[in-house]
């Protein structure tokens, strides 16, 4: 065989190869296909179990003593929804009873998202786990991710400062992205009616951070009256220091944004931003018109920008090393690397439309949080807009 003969059938044998490994590639990652071969993990499903504990609004237990303290020292007692309490006072006995918070009345409850490492009849499981008795496969409406973004210091239990709810649908394609405010107001098993981001405290306080984690999956679960099959979370050094490994971020702005505690004005279009000003951007809402609601909108449009970035040309042929920095500033995720390059494949091909934004429908309220005992400002949850919204984002 001559050496040209030869470097054909060396040559065709190579192509066959790469053909091979591109259509396995395909058929194990492209997302319709992956997420329907996978065992899709079920963390939580709405626990109406302690409806009666937690709806007694200032129930009293050693969870209470215990954590309170600790607790409360994080809050700032003036609130953080923005809102002016023209919505009237709740009331100290809570006028929202138990069942009323999620769709139909199914949520009533916490659960257990307070108590530690107790995540109620759902469990909590690692990587390609589900619960036991749970479905195998995905359904084809898809799967939800929970997005958390914790106040992470040294020596302290830290709160959710970023929660957000994502249904992704490999099918169709689509993802749906729902904002759910950090004050908004929910039972937890042991406490009463208090702040959503204080379940990551409380389970950290009586754990460690996957305690917290636990409850928190736990508490949003039992508020939007749905499964959680993943979770990300990251904290400000991580965030931060993720930006940077993309090179910055670039970000469109309306209007001009005020960043606080930066001492610096974004101006208003094309912005490019470095990890501490995407962080600034993130966590600012004094100087914003609509307060946490615009937070919570800057909050999604970097998450959007976010992913538009890791799927540009110059960053996909990077993706491994991009996966691996992931693993090392992420904290915490149940989501594979094959997971990840699948939701990346997604991202690629999503239109404009595809990708869609909704916040957490509700007012704002002041109320007796029997944790902190004190009067804070609340974001209280619209039941009947929930549940006409919940079916529009996450079926």
């Amino acid at each position: 065989m001559s050496i040209r003969t030869k470097a054909m059938v060396w040559g065709a044998a190579l192509l066959l190869l790469m053909l091979g490994a591109g259509l396995y590639a395909y058929g194990k990652l492209e997302p319709s296909r992956h997420f329907r071969q996978t065992e899709i993990p079920v963390l939580a499903t709405p626990d109406t179990a302690g409806a009666d504990a937690a709806g007694n609004g200032s129930a009293a237990g050693p969870l209470t003593a215990k954590a309170g303290a600790g607790v409360a020292a994080k809050v700032d007692s003036g609130g953080s929804t923005g809102g002016s309490g023209s919505a009237g006072s709740i009331g100290s006995t809570g006028s929202i009873a138990p069942g009323s918070i999620g769709p139909a009345g199914s949520v009533g409850s916490a659960g257990n998202a307070g108590s530690a490492g107790n995540l109620g009849s759902a469990g909590f499981h690692g990587p390609g786990t589900s619960a036991k008795g749970s479905s195998q496969r995905p359904q084809p409406a898809g799967f939800n991710i929970l997005i958390l973004g914790t106040d992470a210091r040294d020596r302290e239990a830290s709160r959710t400062d970023v929660i957000m709810l994502a249904h992704v649908d490999p099918e169709q394609p689509l993802v749906n992205l729902v904002s759910i405010p950090r004050d908004t107001r929910v039972p937890l098993s042991g406490i009463g009616y208090t702040k959503i981001n204080h379940a990551h405290a409380l389970g950290e306080l009586h754990g460690d951070t996957r305690s917290g984690t636990k409850s928190a999956v736990q508490a949003v679960s039992n508020l939007c009256s749905c499964t959680i099959n993943y979770y990300i979370k990251t904290d400000f050094e991580g965030f931060e220091h993720f930006i940077d490994t993309l090179g910055g971020l670039d970000v469109h702005l309306d209007a001009p944004v005020k960043l606080t505690y930066a001492y610096m004005t974004l101006p208003a279009g094309k912005n490019h931003l470095s990890g501490a000003e995407a962080l600034d951007l993130v966590r600012e809402r004094k100087s914003l018109p609509g307060g946490d609601s615009g937070r919570q909108a800057n909050q999604a449009m970097v998450l959007k920008e976010i992913i538009r970035s890791v799927i540009q040309p110059k960053n996909l042929k990077n993706l491994p090393s991009l996966i691996e920095q992931v693993r090392e500033d992420v904290l915490d995720t149940n989501l594979r690397d094959a997971d990840l390059i699948s939701l990346a494949w997604l991202a690629k091909d999503l239109k404009e439309d595809q990708f869609r934004y909704a916040q957490l429908p509700g007012q704002s309220g002041k109320a007796w949080d029997p944790l902190v005992k004190n009067e804070l400002y609340y974001w209280v949850p619209d039941a009947p807009a929930w549940e006409k919204l919940a079916k529009e984002l996450l079926q």
